[in-house]
């Protein structure tokens, strides 16, 4: 997958267009992780359909990706490729099979100018590249993970205040290996203030 792409930033940084590729061109590395390349003499545009199978999944990659284009306004990143997000098909993906067009979490464009891919960027813009649904795929993980220890780590703490708030196991119905956990947990959490007189 990186070599096609290679050999067309190879070209955009000498300013001149494949002959052999021409128009839109089609990239899959997966069937649902495939982007399109629109070569020309002064830019690339480089497409990709984001696609998920869970909607959850399709929901934080939708919020995650916008917030990646606002991100790139930042004065930092000034330097950095022209983003844009959008639900629906950019006009690049004009006569691109209608199936390659689905994306239930929208659509990301770059715009690659041969300041990008000059000397040694041009290995680094393929790698990006090439990997970015990876990349997409691991925040949104670990957008869920942290969800979950959030969601988590606030029962885990109602359940704590309860034992801690009832000092016997018939009291509050609370097996003795949790008690043990929570006067562990108090101990290292709650330790005594010494007074030095």
């Amino acid at each position: 997958m990186g070599a096609p792409l290679r050999v067309m930033l190879k070209h955009l940084s000498s300013r001149t267009v494949a002959p052999d590729m021409d128009g839109l061109v089609a990239l899959v590395h997966r069937p649902t992780e495939s982007f399109f390349l629109v070569p020309q003499a002064e830019k690339v545009t480089v497409v990709f359909p984001m696609r998920f199978k869970d909607s959850i999944d399709t929901i934080l990659a939708t919020s995650f990706l916008q917030e990646f284009v606002e991100a790139r306004r930042t004065a930092g990143l000034v330097n950095a490729p022209p983003c844009s997000w959008s639900p629906y098909p950019p006009l690049e993906l004009k006569g691109a099979a209608v199936e390659a067009l689905f994306a239930n979490a929208g659509f990301v464009s770059f715009v690659l100018f041969p300041r990008h891919v000059e000397g040694i960027k041009l290995d680094k813009t393929v790698w990006n590249l090439s990997t970015f649904h990876a990349y997409v795929n691991y925040h949104v993980k670990v957008i869920q993970m942290f969800c979950l220890i959030q969601i988590y780590g606030a029962k885990f703490q109602i359940v704590l205040r309860r034992i801690h708030a009832h000092s016997n196991e018939a009291a509050c119905g609370v097996p003795n290996s949790v008690l043990k956990i929570r006067d562990w947990f108090v101990k290292k959490t709650l330790k005594p203030i010494s007074s030095s007189t």
